[in-house]
């Protein structure tokens, strides 16, 4: 998916798992996606609750990607952590780019880590010297010659 396909995919599964929530019985929902490692918080019997929501195209919804810290709080939390799997959503072309519609919405109340299988997909790698100048090994990519200095 593009990149503005991705974004339509992911608002869609906000929107579905709102309304999941409050039918469940949550209250107080805040949109925390863009300053914490979940998506919601939400209340319900007085118990602030952690929510990671993840949308997909895919109708199974059965494989979704998180990051270190979404799995490092739900590890820490399961009692408290809910995992929303919005699947099926399809995408049209819409005026003013992609448009989202649709999805079908399966609750994990409450969601650890357990019965999943979790696969490293990502690394990252942290430079833990500078060399000193004139002495780090070329990649082989790099096997110009370096250009004179005037």
């Amino acid at each position: 998916l593009s990149a503005p396909e991705r974004r339509a995919v992911e608002v869609r599964a906000m929107v579905v798992a709102a309304g999941v929530l409050r039918k469940r019985g949550f209250a107080d929902i805040v949109d925390c996606a863009d300053s914490a490692s979940y998506d919601f918080s939400a209340t319900k019997s007085g118990v602030t609750w952690f929510i990671e929501v993840k949308g997909t195209t895919n109708p199974a919804g059965d494989t979704v990607l998180l990051t270190a810290r979404e799995v490092e709080l739900h590890r820490d939390h399961p009692d408290r952590s809910v995992l929303i799997v919005v699947a099926d959503i399809n995408l049209d072309a819409g005026p003013d780019g992609p448009e989202a519609r649709g999805g079908v919405a399966t609750v994990f109340e409450p969601w650890g880590t357990a019965g999943w299988t979790l696969e490293v997909t990502a690394y990252r790698a942290t430079l833990q010297s500078i060399p000193t100048p004139g002495t780090a090994t070329p990649r082989a990519t790099d096997a110009s010659p370096a250009p004179d200095a005037a």
